[in-house]
């Protein structure tokens, strides 16, 4: 598999579950068509709803809508997501820039990439506070900052192509010279 593929793919998903993550429940919830909106079931000493609905002759469509609307389950499944995602794109990092810029430049690129990171990662949290302070929610700081991973993703995609182009015009400016030499 092309690796600059897989890294920019894995920072465009894990950018979009980022931005989402705060909706998976909602998500969820209307996937199943579940309303959410059952009354109260007495959780069992060890916190298991699910068998609270059982006990109490719950219809099988309000099972679906315990775990559908346990925000829980929303994160649990964004935790997975992102953690995979975010360790394939740290482990490609190094893989990617010595693929792309070859080990000559390998270290200031990856000195480069890490200021960069370092940068973001020293302003971002202030942005989101800032955000957080207007609204008095973390939603849009998520969605922001996902957005931003997911940008970094998409941009990577025309590397290929780029490097096809240049390619092709160095190949031409080597004929180019070829060619002057041998008539002179």
């Amino acid at each position: 598999m092309n690796r600059l593929f897989l890294y920019n793919t894995c920072l465009v998903i894990c950018g979009l579950c980022m931005s989402v993550s705060n909706y998976l429940q909602p998500m969820f919830a209307a996937l199943t068509g579940s309303d959410c909106l059952l009354p109260d079931l007495p959780d069992l000493p060890d916190g298991n709803t699910t068998l609270a609905c059982l006990a109490n002759n719950c219809t099988s469509t309000d099972v679906v809508v315990v775990w559908a609307c346990s925000a829980y389950v929303g994160q649990l499944v964004y935790a997975v997501i992102y953690g995979i995602t975010s360790a394939a794109y740290v482990l490609l990092t190094t893989l990617v820039l010595a693929d792309l810029l070859g080990p000559d430049m390998f270290t200031n690129s990856f000195g480069l990439l890490l200021l960069f990171q370092g940068v973001a990662t020293l302003i971002g949290p202030p942005i989101v506070g800032f955000m957080f302070d207007g609204s008095g929610s973390y939603d849009m700081g998520f969605v922001l900052m996902g957005t931003m991973i997911s940008i970094s993703g998409f941009m990577l995609y025309p590397i290929p192509c780029v490097q096809s182009a240049l390619q092709k015009k160095a190949d031409r400016s080597n004929m180019n010279r070829s060619e002057t030499a041998v008539t002179i």
